[in-house]
């Protein structure tokens, strides 16, 4: 009997996979490995996922990122696309917020916990819980933007602001918990900029990128029962709870659950480029490129729970590499007439560097590579502007944005992206030629989506769908000095 409840976690071709032994006891290191690459697991999504990266400057959102590389009205063309400042007079300091309001509600389709521990069969329902609630939570993310006209070809620029930012936040005794619990990234940008018209018609733009990534929460349950046999076996299991005066923990047993959260931060390095190109007053056409940034995010995983008693795993410190994708988005603008503008945009993203994500240890264990299996994906948005008088503008768009997952098994509760169409407006409004007041809202439609997600260390695997969707309202105000 005991001798059925073993198994072990092992490393095969740089994959994590499970399988049941002929030995009668697991390698703890290797255990342990897999517990923090689990704990991991999903990092790079709330990182950069492509539901929620955020698009900078509110007259580019109010339009749902159409002509994002080609509008270049007002300072947060630093981040979209620093040629854009050889349009700009004077100087022009621009301050902002977005507030990012996600809705992650999910189902449970029949989950299960590991065949090894039900007679080799999936048992639809056998992995028990909540729904989680709702895993979003809203959060606010500033910007900050600033551009000087040196002189008729030259101008430079600086941007502060928050690429990407999510909370998500489930129950503690949802069915997912094995999954991912709460998930807290915060990331700055800060990118100074410079803008060079090379001829009337033409500009380029470059700009330096230093992003610092804040992981303050990456919490989850890890199932003690499951942890426990798969390193002592059962019988060892029991020995050593009765030996540390603890009751036996069961599998898949919220009441007996332990706990792991991960904290870390780094640096990273990056730039982006861009040309605008003005074959007349009316028209722009704009093309804008940012490299990739690699992150290698050191910090520690705390444990807590009845794997800690038994002597199974303790703290350690953990390193995981990870790269945030190049994109490259091309970008029209054209001036009807008077009162309307049209503008469109398609964005590529190359997602297929999110392929694995490797976790190194400070505890001497080897080397987990978790395999993520992302897809490169267009985004593809058109948008109108109708200038009602010289004070009021309002603007309008509708996006579609493709998903980098497409696999139920490699879509983690952290955040569920899958296919969402943008659908954007909002409005300006000038003061008075110095100064401008710009409101934006938008609503992104999700499309449900499915997941069978193995959790790596013990073989628990998630069923269900997620139902997502998000609002963000924008605002931002603009100051011009001649």
């Amino acid at each position: 009997m005991s001798t059925f409840f073993k198994f072990s976690v092992v490393e095969i071709e740089g994959q994590l996979s499970l399988e049941r032994p002929a030995s009668a006891k697991g390698n703890r290191n290797i255990i342990k490995s897999c517990l923090l690459a689990s704990s991991l697991l999903g990092l790079s999504i709330p990182v950069y996922g492509a539901g929620f990266g955020i698009e900078q400057g509110v007259n580019n959102l109010a339009s749902a990122g159409a002509g994002g590389s080609a509008i270049a009205e007002d300072a947060a063309t630093v981040f979209s696309n620093p040629a854009g400042m050889a349009r700009l007079k004077g100087t022009q300091v621009l301050f902002g917020a977005n507030i990012i309001m996600p809705s992650i509600k999910f189902e449970d389709g029949g989950s299960f916990i590991n065949p090894a521990f039900t007679g080799g069969a999936a048992v639809p329902g056998s992995l028990t819980g909540n729904n989680g609630g709702d895993g979003g939570e809203t959060v606010i993310t500033p910007e900050i933007y600033i551009t000087h006209e040196y002189n008729d070809k030259i101008h430079l620029g600086l941007g502060i602001n928050v690429p990407f930012g999510l909370t998500s936040d489930y129950d503690d005794q949802w069915v997912g918990r094995y999954h991912g619990v709460r998930s807290e990234l915060v990331n700055i940008n800060i990118n100074p900029s410079l803008s060079y018209k090379l001829t009337p018609k033409l500009a380029m733009g470059i700009g330096l990128s230093a992003q610092y990534a804040d992981l303050k929460s990456f919490s989850n349950a890890v199932d003690s029962g499951g942890v426990c046999i798969g390193a002592l076996g059962a019988a060892g299991c029991i020995a050593a709870a009765g030996a540390a005066g603890i009751p036996v923990p069961m599998v898949a047993d919220p009441a007996t659950d332990s706990q792991v959260n991960l904290e870390g931060d780094d640096w990273g390095y990056g730039y982006n480029i861009g040309f605008l190109y003005m074959p007349s007053k009316v028209t722009r056409f704009g093309i804008s490129y940012r490299s990739k940034i690699e992150f290698t995010i050191a910090g520690k995983a705390d444990y807590s729970g009845p794997l800690v008693a038994l002597g199974i795993v303790s703290d350690t410190g953990a390193k995981i590499d990870l790269t945030v994708p190049e994109s490259l988005s091309l970008s029209a603008f054209q001036d009807l007439n008077d009162s309307w503008s049209l503008m469109g945009d398609i964005t590529w993203t190359k997602w297929e560097h999110v392929d694995t994500l490797v976790v190194k240890f400070e505890n001497g264990a080897p080397d987990s590579v978790v395999p993520m299996n992302w897809d490169n994906t267009f985004r593809v948005s058109v948008g109108l502007s109708y200038k009602y008088n010289k004070k009021w503008t309002i603007r309008s768009g509708i996006a579609f944005d493709e998903s980098a997952i497409s696999h139920a098994d490699d879509r983690s509760p952290r955040i569920p992206d899958s296919d969402r169409w943008w659908v954007a407006t909002g409005f300006s409004y000038n003061f008075k030629d110095s100064l401008s007041f710009d409101l934006r809202y938008s609503h992104l439609f999700f499309k449900d989506a499915r997941t069978n997600q193995t959790e790596p260390t013990t073989g628990h695997t998630l069923v269900g769908d997620f139902d997502v969707d998000v609002d963000i309202i924008s605002g931002q105000l603009r100051w011009t000095f001649q």
